[in-house]
């Protein structure tokens, strides 16, 4: 077999302990479904009574599942470190939602971040923005977010439980779907006819040459890299088996490609088995438990999901350099990769030339760091963010639960999967095979997390690494699956399709909502190749209008118009930027980055002045805010600053004893650049505490020494930060 390395499956005791730890999570829910279905309410913000730890451990629990250890191993050795400034840069706007919009969301007092568009707005273009916003994040936005979170997970599943058990009636049905679907696109024509009509015994040629795992990976990239078909056979040790295989009369493919497809048709009915199991286990508890039982489960699976993590990270260390630690890991990477593309690899910072070693380009960093934080997605802490703070029990406790997501989010998570990214990396190298001269792909870089797994976890740890890894994921899509049920039923099925109905009718509508919008996930997870593919693409189809949402809060020009135009020209800019990518209109240029969203930051460039440029053009030519909205909104929510100056003015005419209670004062803008330098300082001191000195030319300070006083002066920092949320200081 191309790989050498033999794996530890999981047995009958680590399935003990994830069939116990999913049960745990089903009796929560089924516990909370007593309190979730009073009411909407309940079901949606958890009544509105949830303290910080709770709705910060939440956020955090929710913006990981089995996708983000995969793909943050895998960027060290297909990007970088470095790339991690994807998100990374999005430190300002996390701290600046803490200190600038996490109590203007607690006073607007919505149910749902998109009904903050009736408290905004007004009139017919509100009714119309609201609905099509409900729709577009709750059916389109967070079923592909659902769908890169699930292919992960099947991920993890195919390559722990290799023989997964057969259903013939199930397996049949599965077979039938892969077969009549575009999953199936890419399958020589004549085979798929001959697969079709039942002419060709799948499981037979399954279990005769063992096409499970890894080697159906293999299968199919030998068919994709156009590799030499007896060298390959010989490596998948497949070679002596070949002389039984009955080739049918109508095949003209040589007998490896042939079985490329039968393991793709294999892997594929696997792949929905899993879906299918995975959504039940999911659904199980969410439509029942609201978010309350999301909350409270999110709180169990983070710790464990982080213990999990931790363990691993040591025993990949250990087992790679046999106890040698760090410095000797380091050293190990620069033997298999040149010290110049293992310190290029290990850095925070990308290197110079980074773009000729197929690393993350230094333009790339810049553009991060410039323009992505302040323009690219919810910049004012909305979607499963405003949803946690909007059930905090007062503005305090919102702004804390934030500022607790953003620590734990940026500054502590990450690390251990990056260290197995580092062991994955000399482990799993990412380099053509001598022999067959098969390339990883990006897929395969992903896949490394999961191999290091089932390579240094003993029984026992290996069942509670994979209980964290379904922690993580049932974290996520439980979390998604109840935001995007809230919008379909709260912001379109309540005001547009059902009014005045009882509080019993849209609980019971919510679940079913639930249900609808989780199995769309399941659809759409069939779809994505790699997790990147969807992070980017959400990126892109966020790129401007993040200034958007900014204005809409601070100033009061900002109409319905101005979002749903932007919203409108990036969709469009998107599909035309996907259809270009499949064209291969940027082959050999700038624009081009490997398998992603066509041009991912570049194309930033052009996304966030062509939408933000057309929603301030539409803003100018259409009617403002009704001037009584912009009042009642001003006096409830409090914005302040310039941008509310003239509302304000005409208020205090009407009403002299109003006064703002405006965050957008001196003091918070100070806490809000101290907080993200604190989040900085703390980011660097680790990973010089990491990485150490072994790639590095001598120094006049050791690098771990500068490290820890890094970390050190994050404390520092955050000490004066957290002094901001006393009762001496804080405004309530």
């Amino acid at each position: 077999m191309l790989n050498d390395v033999a794996y530890n499956y999981p047995g009958a005791i680590d399935l003990g302990i994830i069939i116990g730890f999913i049960l745990v999570v089903i009796i929560i829910g089924v516990v909370m479904s007593r309190v979730a279905q009073k009411s909407t309410k309940d079901y949606f913000t958890s009544g509105g009574k949830t303290p910080w730890w709770l709705l910060g451990t939440s956020m955090v629990a929710t913006t990981f599942a089995a996708d983000t250890p995969l793909q943050l191993a895998g960027w060290v050795v297909t990007s970088g470190v470095s790339q991690n400034w994807f998100w990374w840069c999005q430190v300002p706007l996390t701290m600046g939602g803490v200190f600038l919009f996490a109590r203007l969301w607690q006073r607007a007092n919505i149910l749902t971040d998109q009904e903050l568009v009736y408290v905004r707005y007004s009139g017919k273009p509100a009714n119309y923005l609201r609905g099509i916003k409900a729709l577009y994040f709750g059916l389109i936005y967070g079923v592909i977010v659902m769908g890169w979170v699930h292919h992960a997970m099947t991920v993890v599943v195919t390559l722990c439980f290799p023989n997964i058990p057969r259903v013939p009636v199930v397996d049949g049905v599965m077979k039938w779907l892969y077969l009549h679907t575009p999953l199936s696109a890419g399958m020589d024509s004549e085979v798929r006819e001959l697969l079709r009509a039942g002419e060709i015994n799948v499981w037979e040629l399954v279990d005769k040459f063992e096409l499970t795992g890894e080697r159906v990976m293999h299968l199919r990239q030998a068919w994709e890299q156009n590799l030499d078909p007896e060298v390959m056979t010989e490596a998948l040790g497949i070679v002596d088996k070949l002389p039984q295989l009955e080739m049918p009369a109508a095949a003209t493919i040589h007998p490896l490609y042939f079985l490329s497809h039968i393991a793709d048709v294999s892997a594929g009915v696997n792949e929905y088995k899993i879906l299918f199991g995975l959504f039940l286990i999911t659904i199980t508890y969410t439509a029942i438990s609201g978010l309350w039982g999301v909350m409270i489960t999110d709180f169990v699976q983070f710790w464990v999901a982080m213990l999990g993590a931790i363990i691993l990270a040591i025993l990949a260390v250990n087992h790679v350099t046999d106890g040698g630690g760090l410095s000797t890991l380091m050293a190990q990477l620069g033997d298999t990769y040149g010290e110049g593309r293992a310190l290029a690899m290990v850095s925070v910072l990308p290197a110079r030339d980074a773009a000729g070693m197929d690393l993350m380009p230094w333009h790339f960093f810049l553009i991060f760091i410039a323009m992505v934080w302040w323009s690219v997605g919810f910049t004012d802490g909305g979607s499963y963010f405003a949803q946690r703070m909007l059930s905090a029990k007062n503005e305090k406790h919102a702004a804390m639960g934030y500022l607790w997501y953003g620590v734990a989010h940026f500054a502590l998570r990450m690390w251990p999967w990056i260290v197995v990214g580092f062991a994955a990396a000399v482990l799993f190298p990412y380099l053509p095979h001598p022999v067959t001269g098969y390339q990883p792909t990006p897929a395969d870089a992903e896949m490394n997390y999961v191999r290091m797994m089932l390579t240094v976890l003993p029984v026992g740890l290996l069942g509670l690494v994979l209980a964290s890894f379904m922690a993580a994921y049932m974290s996520t899509i439980s979390t998604q699956v109840n935001l995007s049920a809230s919008y379909v039923v709260n912001d379109f099925y309540r005001p547009f399709i059902k009014k005045g109905a009882s509080e019993k009718h849209y609980v019971r509508v919510s679940i079913l909502a639930t249900l609808f919008v989780a199995f769309l996930g399941i659809i759409v997870a069939l779809y994505f190749e790699t997790i990147e593919e969807g992070w980017f693409l959400l990126a892109t189809m966020n790129g401007g209008v993040g200034v958007i949402y900014i204005l809409r809060w601070y100033w009061h020009r900002v109409s319905a118009w101005t979002e749903a135009s932007c919203l409108f020209t990036l969709l469009v800019l998107a599909v035309l930027f996907r259809v270009i990518n499949i064209m291969g209109l940027f082959e050999g240029t700038v624009l081009e980055v490997g398998q992603l969203t066509p041009g991912y930051p570049i194309n930033l460039v052009f996304t966030v002045p062509i939408s933000v440029g057309i929603a301030i053009l539409v803003t100018k030519f259409t009617s403002p805010v009704e001037k009584s909205k912009l009042k009642d909104f001003c006096k409830r929510v409090q914005p302040g600053g310039p941008g509310w100056r003239v509302i304000e003015e005409e208020i205090r005419e009407e009403d002299p004893s109003f006064k703002s209670r405006s965050p957008l004062k001196w003091k918070n803008i100070k806490a809000w650049i101290l907080a993200s330098f604190t989040i900085y300082l703390f980011l660097f001191g680790v990973s010089w505490m990491l990485i150490g000195d072994t790639l590095y030319d001598e120094t006049f300070i050791p690098r771990r020494i500068l490290g820890a006083l890094f970390i050190l002066g994050s404390f520092v920092a955050g000490w004066f930060v957290v002094q901001n949320f006393s009762s001496k200081h804080w405004e309530d």
